[in-house]
């Protein structure tokens, strides 16, 4: 499906994107190599095109690093759907995010923030019994991860970049659980705020914070 994709486009996209890698990417290509995609599911099925669409990520070509974002959410997270693969791509996104400069940190980051929303597809079940059931192990897999990792997200509000802090703002509004160790964090980065957009993308963030939030098991 995804071949077919891309080869709809105007170039070649598997070659543009190895030809376009950065030059300090070694890290974060053996970590997309170390993931056995082949064996974990995606939305069509085996996730043997995930290490392709992750490596554009990583292009210098802000067209490939757009389309490639464009493809790895229809891929991991459809249409607010997670997968047996989408836990797998969550410290590859990271690790680009924090490690980058360019449009690539921010299409990372939304990327985050979706599969932090994300829900497993469960068609046959209501809402309501959706929630009895809780959430699924992926769901749970992801949550725990983000839980993890919240002091890594949490430099981003650090980032020269205002819209880098307004996403790393929104992605930690999500865990209210951590509110004891997210708060300080985000009421410090407001203190010192110049960007209005950032000044109020942060004062949400903390509003949800000190309300509580939606909480969430993690088992």
């Amino acid at each position: 499906m995804y071949r077919d994709l891309v080869s709809q486009e105007d170039w070649n996209f598997e070659r543009e994107v190895y030809r376009t890698l950065r030059a300090d990417v070694t890290h974060n290509v053996e970590a997309i190599d170390a993931v056995p995609w082949t064996s974990l599911q995606a939305v069509d099925g085996p996730a043997s095109d995930a290490p392709l669409l992750l490596r554009g990520l990583l292009s210098t070509d802000p067209r490939i690093v757009e389309f490639s974002a464009h493809l790895v959410w229809d891929y991991l997270c459809h249409q607010g759907s997670v997968y047996q693969a989408s836990p797998f791509a969550l410290p590859i996104l990271l690790g680009i995010a924090v490690q980058s400069t360019g449009s690539e940190t921010l299409e990372c980051l939304r990327l985050l923030a979706q599969l932090a929303d994300g829900q497993s597809m469960r068609p046959e079940l209501t809402d309501e019994a959706r929630q009895r059931q809780g959430p699924t192990d992926v769901e749970l897999s992801i949550r725990r991860w983000f839980l993890r990792n919240l002091s890594d997200l949490g430099n981003l509000l650090d980032s020269p970049s205002p819209a880098v802090r307004c996403s790393a703002a929104d992605i930690l509004s999500r865990f209210p659980e951590s509110a004891h160790v997210i708060l300080p964090r985000l009421e410090s980065a407001y203190e010192r705020e110049q960007d209005s957009n950032g000044k109020a993308e942060l004062r949400r963030a903390i509003e949800v914070m000190r309300s509580g939030g939606e909480t969430y098991p993690t088992g």
